[in-house]
């Protein structure tokens, strides 16, 4: 078995069987009362791992050493912090979710996934600043920050060639305004 999904099995642990399989590439937790992930590191060849709807409030350190993850979804939980030394450690990374948890900062060492990181959803957290390390993903195509508190948008997000996908409704933005950026990211570089 490559893939594996236990959405909605009420699971409060991961199963045993679970975690015997390293060949193992794809787990969907979705939708449990998981609130950690011991064992998760011994399944070495993942590539996929949801945990999305879930009771999470520790960021999983184990994630680090899962080297070929690519699709990361930690949605709908309640993690306030992101330990730093996680994201160095996931240099295939390109998807990742934590929109809908407590974050008000992301770690610096997000940066290091420069050249894989496409897709990063942060939308409906505590971000009353924009977090820096964004600004280093070279290959970010897409990105989601609505609902926070952010009032100001960098313009250097905005002058990369990669972004093709933004969405920042729902933050009290002064720069630039809400209206320019509802129309899209040629009408906010024209802003800036």
């Amino acid at each position: 078995l490559r893939e594996v999904t236990l959405s909605t099995q009420r699971l409060r642990v991961l199963p045993p069987a679970v975690l015997s399989n390293p060949a193992l590439e794809s787990l969907d937790l979705d939708r449990n009362k998981l609130r950690s992930i011991a064992g998760v590191s011994k399944l070495c060849n993942l590539k996929k791992l949801i945990l999305s709807k879930n009771e999470i409030v520790d960021f999983p350190r184990e994630i680090q050493r899962l080297v070929w993850l690519e699709k990361l979804e930690l949605n709908q939980n309640q993690i306030r912090v992101i330990p730093e030394g996680i994201f160095s450690h996931l240099p295939r990374l390109k998807h990742l979710r934590l929109n809908n948890n407590r974050l008000g900062a992301l770690p610096r060492d997000l940066a290091a996934c420069r050249g894989s990181l496409q897709y990063l959803n942060i939308s409906n957290n505590l971000f009353r600043t924009f977090p820096q390390p964004v600004l280093q993903l070279a290959n970010l195509q897409e990105l989601h920050v609505q609902n926070n508190a952010l009032r100001q948008l960098p313009k250097e997000l905005f002058q990369r060639q990669s972004l093709k996908m933004f969405r920042a409704n729902g933050n009290p933005l002064r720069e630039p305004p809400s209206e320019v950026c509802a129309g899209g990211i040629q009408q906010i570089l024209n802003y800036f």
